[in-house]
Order: C-alpha cells, then sequence, then structure tokens
C-alpha cells in the first residue's frame, strides 16, 4: 500500500476572452507565449460590424499594478493631509483662517476618498487593425492568463458633456463636426 507522489511545475493552462464583435467569441485556452493576433484567427477575426478603435483589452497584471498605484498614492496624500492639518493647528494662525483652511483640507480629503474608491480597470490601450497588420505589431501583445478582449459595434450616438448649458447625448451624424454637435 505504498503510495508515490510525484509534483511537477505543471501550471493549468491559461485562457483569454474574446467578446463583442468577434466572429467566434468565448474563452480560449493559450500556450506560452501565443499572441493576440493568433488567437483572434482562430476566433475567426472580426465582423463587419466590429469597431476596432472602441476595443477594450483589460489585463489582471496590469489590474493588480494600477491598484497597487491608487493605494500608494492614496497613502502618500493622506499622509500629506494629516502634516497639513498638524501644521494648520501648530501655526497659531486666527480662527477664521484656520476655519478656511481645514474646510479646503477636508474637501481635499472628500476627493481623495473619492479616487480610492475608483475600481481598477486594468485596461491596456491597443491599436487594433485587421489581422494581417496586428501581427507584429506592438499592439500583437502576447497574452497572460485571464486577458480579455471586448470589441464593440460603432457608437450611435455621441455625448456632450462638460462646459456646456445641456449635457446630453446626440444620435451621430456621418460627417457632422463638433459645432454641430455643441
Amino acid at each position: 500500500q505504498d503510495r508515490i507522489t510525484v509534483r511537477t511545475d505543471v501550471r493549468p493552462p491559461a485562457s483569454v476572452t474574446l467578446s463583442g464583435e468577434v466572429k467566434r467569441p468565448g474563452i480560449y485556452r493559450v500556450t506560452s507565449g501565443e499572441r493576440l493576433g493568433s488567437v483572434l484567427k482562430r476566433a475567426g477575426g472580426f465582423t463587419e460590424k466590429a469597431y476596432l478603435r472602441g476595443a477594450l483589452f483589460t489585463r489582471q497584471s496590469a489590474k493588480r499594478i494600477e491598484k497597487e498605484q491608487i493605494d500608494k498614492f492614496f497613502q502618500a496624500q493622506e499622509a500629506k493631509l494629516l502634516a497639513e492639518a498638524g501644521t494648520l493647528v501648530v501655526s497659531g494662525v486666527d480662527r477664521e483662517e484656520v476655519g478656511v483652511q481645514s474646510q479646503t483640507i477636508n474637501a481635499r480629503r472628500e476627493l481623495l476618498n473619492v479616487l480610492a474608491s475608483r475600481v481598477a480597470l486594468g485596461r491596456v490601450v491597443i491599436k487594433l487593425d485587421d489581422i494581417e497588420k496586428l501581427e507584429g505589431s506592438p499592439s500583437d501583445l502576447w497574452l497572460e492568463d485571464g486577458d480579455s478582449l471586448y470589441i464593440p459595434t460603432p457608437p450611435s450616438s455621441v455625448a456632450i458633456v462638460g462646459a456646456v448649458r445641456n449635457p446630453t447625448s446626440v444620435v451621430y451624424q456621418e460627417g457632422a463636426d463638433a459645432e454641430y454637435y455643441l
């Protein structure tokens, strides 16, 4: 009743997700060193409705790094705000000035909390083109486990936001310039 256990460094197979306007969307297993163009070929390429300029490529390792950077920034800024608040108390300026500076610090702290609650996406900006043009280009990335690519359809509206009287979305008009939408 002996037992022999053989342990290896075998990793589970990596997979990537292709969704949206891909001819055969789904989860694809990838081999070590495989590139994006190769998986897109296996998926049959893009549909005729694919809007390549709107592609969303996300990567788990980029998401982790983004989250770490946000956390570091938050900690550094929080320490800076605490130091400013401490200096304000000790500085001996009049009450009115203390009140104004205290409100400023509180407003900055609220803005910092909003930033800290931001969800890290792990988005990697890539420039997609026909698969033949993609292969060998800088956007033909080496794939990692958990990578995801979403290809949308062309937008049907234009969002108008910012310093405008009525922020809204307007139906896209071919050939229309920015002045038309404003």
